[in-house]
């Protein structure tokens, strides 16, 4: 019971300064939003272009190249 009585309070003061502050309101929401849609698109391009990538590389065979993490450097004999 005593929890209750401890979160009306603040609840209210939250309502009461929304309605307050309309615009900010708003454009928070707007923001949020926004921000929300634009990590979703960008992750779902980053998805289909791996997907396409994967898709190709798949097609090219399986000798066609060759991936190294190093770049191979000549070995210098000595005579």
């Amino acid at each position: 019971m005593k929890r209750r009585v401890m979160l009306r309070e603040p609840i209210g003061v939250a309502l009461e300064t929304l309605r307050a502050h309309k615009m900010r309101s708003f454009l928070m929401l707007l923001g949020i939003i926004l921000s929300v849609s634009t990590l979703i698109v960008v992750i779902a391009l980053i998805s289909g272009v791996n997907r396409y990538i994967a898709d190709r590389v798949a097609n090219m065979g399986s000798n066609v190249f060759l991936l190294t993490r190093f770049p191979s450097l000549p070995t210098s004999t000595s005579t």
